[in-house]
């Protein structure tokens, strides 16, 4: 298990018929799936365990956002090692 923090940002427009809070909401359900445990007050920062390696784990959040418009930071507080994908 490994601890994660992670911030973002979702573009406030639409995107392929997908709007901000549809992402928003999309994103930290994509989270949520793949965490054991979180804290996601602010709204723009969450800390979490998951199971999941670093790069496993971007892959999965970053099918809930459009990587056009928006951009996440994914790091482990444990390791120097972080990711934008």
């Amino acid at each position: 298990m490994a601890t994660y923090w992670l911030t973002f940002r979702i573009e406030d427009k639409t995107v392929n018929g997908t709007d901000y809070s549809a992402r928003y909401v999309a994103f930290m359900e994509a989270v949520k799936k793949r965490a054991t445990m979180y804290w996601d007050v602010p709204t723009s920062f969450i800390a979490f365990e998951s199971a999941d390696d670093i790069d496993s784990l971007c892959g999965h959040l970053k099918k809930a956002i459009s990587e056009a418009h928006d951009v996440f930071l994914v790091g482990m507080p444990e390791f120097k090692s972080a990711r934008i994908p």
